[in-house]
Formats: structure tokens, C-alpha cells, sequence
């Protein structure tokens, strides 16, 4: 359609641009679906490799949200209407009739945020505007009209596809969510490295006190099995810091008299002459506490 043709019909509806966004979000629910999927299968991949999980989740959000823009600028300069819209016999045209430019187009896409933001009372706005126009189309000075029936087989499809109208948002959930219980796992294990250092502080202070005092000199040695059955590991993988190594493991390194914690390590780091332990990691946990400062906290 060219840019000189004139759309003629009568201001679309609000029950027939809700069901035409209801089409639509079926359509981005289901590359959402996709996205879900593939974030799911990456993740374990970025956390491996240090990725700083709380920059996950603004930079799955904003793909989201450009994907959406994406599908109603080129689906409305290409075709004039989206899926949705072509079900119901809808078009998007300036305030002449004329089908849009990608420039008008991309500024109506951004403006559904408006929309949005009111909690949909923008969207509710062309259910009683007398041109029936939204509040998007308003700071769009755009249109949508009607130019013949609904075509009823497609609205059949709608409507048995209705209730998957949520998969949008469930999709823009599940991409939050996603990263979010990564830092919630991460979270949990500091909470067990904490846990486990009171357990070998606790460990060495019984073996000092059926010693007279004196620390073991190697905790292995000393302490498995007779005081505990292993050595409990360090959990915590440095995720919220990028690039960084990891301090996972159980292994013990020994220290000079005094010697405490200045790189990133792995493990614990042990002084026996103190019979001080600590994370053989200088690396920050989620609230920038460096994991050798645990047990000080």
C-alpha cells in the first residue's frame, strides 16, 4: 500500500481492539514462550562464567520490550495492521487516512507505554473517546479504523485462544524471574559458606580444647574423621561479581603466621599458628562483602 492511499471506514471499536490485542498478545506470548526457553538453557552458561546477575534482568527486560516494539512498528509500516488488527479488519492510519511511516509508526509503538503506565486506562480511553481513539493514539495522532466485518473463523481462534492472552506478561515474568532465583540461589549459598565456616571454627575450638589450647596444624589431617566427617566445602561462586574466580571447593590451603586472605582464591585459607580460617577469596558477595571478611560480619 502506498503512502498516498486514502483508508476509509468507520473508528474502530473497544471490543474489537481488545480482542485484536488479545491476538496480538498471543502472537508475543509465544516468542516470549521461546525466549523463556532459551534464557533457561543459557543462564547455567552466564553464571558459569561470572555473568553479574542483577544486569540480567534489565537487559531481558528491555529486549522484551523491544521485541513488542519491534512486532507493531513493521507489522503496521508493512501491512498497515498487526495479526490482531487483521483479524478484526482493523487499520492503523494518521489522522488523514493514510497508512504510516516507519517513523510514525515506531513513535505509535513507543507511545503504548503511556498506555500502559495508567494501568490501561489508556487503552480504556477509546472506549469512550468520541473518535474512539486511545490514549497512544492521541500522542500518536494516529487512528484505528474499521473497513469491513470481522472475519469469524479467525474470531473463533481468538477466542478459544483468550485465555492465553496472560503470555505476554507471563513470558516478561518468567524472564525476570528466571534471574532472580539465580541470585536467590546464589544467596542461599553464601548462607551455607557462613554456615559451614561456624562449623570448622566450632570444630577447631573443640579440638583446641581436648589439646590444651593448641590448634590443629593441618585440618584435614586433624580434624577427618575424628572431629568431622569431611571438610565442608565453600559454596558461594562469586556470581555477582564479573569475570571473577570462583571460591567453591573444600580445598585447604595453609598460611604463614598471619597471612590472611588478599586475592581470589578458592577454598579456605588456614592459619595454624592462630588456628584462624578463613574463604581463600578476597571476591565480593551480593552486599559487597568481600567472602574472607565472613565470620566477622
Amino acid at each position: 500500500m502506498e503512502k498516498s492511499d486514502i483508508i476509509a471506514g468507520t473508528p474502530a471499536g473497544f471490543w474489537v481492539r481488545v480482542g485484536a490485542l488479545a491476538m496480538d498478545s498471543i502472537v508475543l506470548g509465544v516468542c516470549f514462550i521461546f525466549l523463556g526457553i532459551v534464557t533457561a538453557l543459557v543462564l547455567p552458561l552466564l553464571i558459569a562464567a561470572h555473568v553479574r546477575l542483577p544486569v540480567m534482568i534489565p537487559v531481558i527486560s528491555i529486549f522484551v520490550l523491544a521485541v513488542s516494539c519491534f512486532y507493531f512498528t513493521v507489522a503496521t509500516v508493512v501491512w498497515g495492521q498487526t495479526f490482531g488488527k487483521k483479524v478484526f479488519n482493523l487499520w492503523v492510519t494518521d489522522l488523514d487516512g493514510r497508512p504510516l511511516s516507519f517513523r510514525h509508526s515506531f513513535g505509535r509503538a513507543v507511545s503504548y507505554f503511556f498506555s500502559l503506565i495508567t494501568l490501561g486506562l489508556g487503552f480504556v480511553l477509546a472506549g469512550i473517546h468520541k473518535e474512539k481513539r486511545g490514549l497512544h493514539d492521541l500522542i500518536s495522532k494516529t487512528k484505528v479504523v474499521q473497513v469491513g466485518p470481522a472475519k469469524q473463523t479467525l474470531v473463533v481462534l481468538v477466542l478459544l485462544g483468550f485465555p492465553f492472552a496472560s503470555l505476554p506478561v507471563t513470558g516478561i515474568l518468567a524472564a525476570i524471574a528466571i534471574p532472580r532465583f539465580a541470585q536467590m540461589l546464589e544467596k542461599s549459598r553464601e548462607g551455607s559458606t557462613k554456615g559451614n565456616l561456624r562449623v570448622l571454627k566450632s570444630v577447631v575450638s573443640i579440638y583446641k580444647n581436648n589439646h590444651g589450647g593448641k590448634s590443629p596444624k593441618n585440618l584435614e589431617k586433624d580434624l577427618v574423621p575424628k572431629y568431622i566427617s569431611a571438610i565442608p566445602p565453600v559454596k558461594a561462586t562469586g556470581a555477582f561479581v564479573a569475570n571473577s574466580k570462583s571460591p567453591a571447593g573444600n580445598k585447604v590451603t595453609l598460611a604463614r603466621p598471619g597471612k590472611v586472605p588478599k586475592e581470589s582464591g578458592a577454598g579456605w585459607l588456614y592459619d595454624p599458628s592462630r588456628g584462624k580460617i578463613y574463604i581463600n577469596s578476597t571476591v565480593k558477595d551480593s552486599k559487597s562483602i568481600p567472602y574472607s571478611f565472613y565470620g566477622f560480619e
